[in-house]
């Protein structure tokens, strides 16, 4: 006897080919030569990858003339509004750092430090590894080292120390 559901998933289209139809009324104006014969998954990979490398300055902003958020050679960068590089975001989930009480993490000479929203520098990079706030606290790791588990990793620190989020008055620069 066939479980409930069996002929719902036999009759449902494969991923590749919900996506490219997802795809296609977007892309259809400038890649419709491309993005129509889309058979399988490969082929959606290979066009955002080609999107992605032909257009790097997408970015990501809030509309108005501030920073947004860029890919150059060396990753993601902050860049203001002459595409100066302002900082670097922490990656973390494929994407820079989350906010947490108002605080992102950033990477600057290999070091780890907090900014806000404006892209001010709140706590210099100075820590090998930080964790995000939380209750006006994140622990900050020296002489550090890292251990991959697949596709994810452990930190691993021989010092620890909490550091307080600064009060909104205290704020350097």
């Amino acid at each position: 006897m066939k479980s409930p559901g069996y002929d719902d998933l036999k009759s449902r289209r494969r991923p590749d080919e919900w996506l490219a139809e997802l795809l296609r009324p977007t892309l259809c104006s400038v890649f419709c030569w491309y993005a129509y014969p889309m058979n399988n998954f490969k082929s959606i990979v290979a066009l955002t990858l080609l999107l992605s490398v032909a257009h790097p300055v997408w970015a990501k902003s809030d509309g108005g003339d501030g920073p947004r958020l860029v890919r150059d050679n060396e990753g993601w960068v902050y860049v203001d509004r002459d595409n100066r590089p302002v900082l670097r975001p922490y990656i973390f989930d494929n994407g820079p750092d989350y906010f947490e009480e108002g605080l992102a993490r950033f990477v600057e000479n290999g070091k780890m430090g907090f900014h806000d929203k404006a892209l001010n520098i709140i706590i210099p990079a100075k820590y090998d590894f930080v964790y995000p706030f939380e209750n006006g606290i994140a622990s900050a790791g020296t002489r550090c080292r890292t251990q991959k588990h697949g596709e994810h990793s452990s930190v691993f620190c021989e010092k620890w120390e909490n550091v307080h989020k600064p009060k909104e008055s205290g704020r350097p620069g």
